[in-house]
């Protein structure tokens, strides 16, 4: 079973990094991530005992992945990604390596989410699978979030020339994660104020 999982994995990942355009694999990504994450969130075992599996590859993909102009496979890496974040701190070698990452993958989704060069293609409802990324690291991983918050408000013209460092700080206090994340009952209503706060 392991060596048949490697194999589909290995085989995959060649195709994709096999073309300069991933866009020509969305259905090929689609379908991976999908079963990526089904896998990891009931066996995760499966991945992460898996000899020669590239745990940083699966990981780094998928940050690629999410950026892509078809809901599809953005939906699909996104749910593999927060549910990799949701089982690494019981997993040594996933805990590493989004510990190490955590912050670039996190850039990647503030950057979707604020920036006006975001793919056209990209619907609002393959961006609230983004969000629920933020969602899994402030669940498993609120004392990196709040650093790299704090990171985040610093950077000029970051997501976009068109936010002030006065909305990035606002969004940044951890209080709005903290309540909308942690304590709302209905979760599309923090997702709705992320998407209309730089808009």
């Amino acid at each position: 079973m392991q060596s048949f999982f490697k194999h589909i994995v290995d085989v995959t990942l060649k195709n994709i990094s096999s073309s300069g355009n991933p866009s020509d694999f969305a259905d090929l990504i689609a379908s991976f991530f999908l079963m990526l994450a089904q896998i990891i969130k009931k066996v995760p075992n499966l991945i992460v005992a898996t000899e020669g599996i590239d745990l940083l590859s699966l990981f780094q993909c998928g940050c690629g992945c999410i950026g892509l102009p078809e809901s599809d496979p953005v939906r699909a890496a996104s749910s593999f990604l927060s549910s990799y974040i949701n089982v690494s701190r019981d997993h040594p070698p996933l805990n590493s390596i989004v510990s190490r990452y955590g912050e670039e993958l996190f850039m990647i989704v503030i950057r979707l989410l604020g920036s006006s060069e975001t793919p056209a293609k990209s619907t609002s409802t393959s961006l609230d699978h983004c969000v629920d990324i933020l969602f899994a690291f402030n669940k498993k991983y609120f004392d990196c979030l709040r650093q790299w918050m704090m990171n985040f408000a610093q950077l000029e013209n970051f997501p976009s020339p068109h936010v002030t460092k006065e909305q990035k700080q606002a969004f940044s206090q951890v209080k709005i994660f903290s309540i909308f994340v942690g304590f709302c009952p209905n979760p599309c209503f923090f997702k709705r104020l992320i998407h209309f706060r730089w808009f």
